[in-house]
């Protein structure tokens, strides 16, 4: 093979390889990204009078990697006045209160005040859980007899794609015999972000023994002046984000004072998987621009060892067509 014939292969190698290299970097890579879920909200309400009072007010708030737990067993002004009164959690751990607490005793146990607020992290996600209560209360022990007033629990939780709460009020329980025994609840509600909603007046066992149609018909229709306005067991939302209310007053009109009973919501719902092609460079950029504290090296990908190869393949060949054309001129 002649040195011009030779020079022209490695021409036309050199050529290709860079053809191959530029191919390899302007190449599409599938990029997925996982957008997380919203962040879980619950709150339950014991009895709230606008901004004023609140007794038995929970909330719990996950997020991808926070969670926030708040109960106050009596609320004035949006706060607990009293550190006893209340507890918060911000991150993981455990913080309980009460206004007094005899502990277990072989008479029973009495509770006024009580609040617990906690957040657990771990691999899967986060939960947050808070209950407040007026007051609690068991006999000989909780399995025997027991009693809760104005209480309320709120759970939200975060699992990455998924986020997931809810919450229950009530006006009264009195339990007999345990969780296998029987059940008094007096104005109950509970909320889920699934979008299921249940309010009741009186049931036993979550059987009600006193029909809605009977309570709306005999107290929330009665003739009321224009400046009162009652709502009695609404439930409104769906799926994602649902509220639950046993019965709320409004006076004077739609800025006056505005007293709820017995009242839960909860709200989360899916993240969601996107998948696009996008330019190799552009992915790393994207990727070291999410990702502040990571390293700037380039991940080591298909693409990128069949952009190194070429490289080198195109060094290797403007050897030989250098050569190649040296040994031409000398000829």
């Amino acid at each position: 093979m002649s040195s011009k014939r030779r020079a022209a292969v490695a021409s036309a190698l050199l050529v290709s390889s860079l053809v191959l290299g530029s191919a390899g970097t302007a190449a599409a890579e599938l990029l997925t990204i996982n957008i997380p879920a919203p962040v879980a909200e619950a709150e339950g309400i014991g009895l709230e009078v606008g901004d004023v009072l609140a007794v038995g007010h929970t909330q719990a708030d996950a997020a991808p990697d926070a969670g926030t737990a708040v109960a106050n067993a009596v609320e004035i002004g949006g706060k607990a006045p009293l550190a006893v009164l209340g507890s918060t959690q911000n991150g993981p751990g455990h913080t309980d209160n009460a206004l007094l607490d005899t502990k277990q005793t072989p008479l029973g146990r009495v509770e006024a005040a009580p609040s617990s607020a906690t957040v657990t992290e771990t691999a899967k996600g986060t939960t947050s859980e808070s209950n407040a209560a007026l007051a609690k209360g068991n006999l000989f022990d909780p399995d025997f007899a027991s009693i809760s007033v104005l209480e309320s629990t709120s759970v939200a939780q975060h699992e990455g794609l998924l986020s997931k709460a809810f919450s229950t009020s009530d006006a009264l329980v009195l339990n007999l015999g345990g969780p296998d025994g029987t059940t008094l609840r007096l104005l109950h509600s509970e909320s889920s972000s699934a979008g299921t909603g249940l309010t009741y007046i009186i049931a036993i066992n979550d059987t009600p023994i006193v029909s809605v149609t009977e309570l709306t018909d005999q107290i929330c229709s009665l003739p009321l002046p224009e400046a009162i306005k009652v709502s009695c067991v609404d439930v409104t939302g769906g799926l994602g984000a649902i509220t639950s209310e046993v019965l709320s007053a409004t006076v004077g009109g739609a800025n006056g004072l505005t007293a709820n009973v017995v009242k839960s919501s909860g709200s989360g719902g899916n993240g969601a998987v996107q998948m696009s092609f996008t330019p190799a460079a552009t992915q790393v950029d994207a990727a070291v621009a999410t990702r502040p504290d990571a390293s700037r090296n380039l991940p080591a990908t298909g693409l990128r060892i069949l952009f190194l190869s070429s490289i080198a393949l195109a060094l290797l060949c403007l050897g030989t067509v250098l050569v190649g054309m040296r040994r031409a001129t000398t000829r």
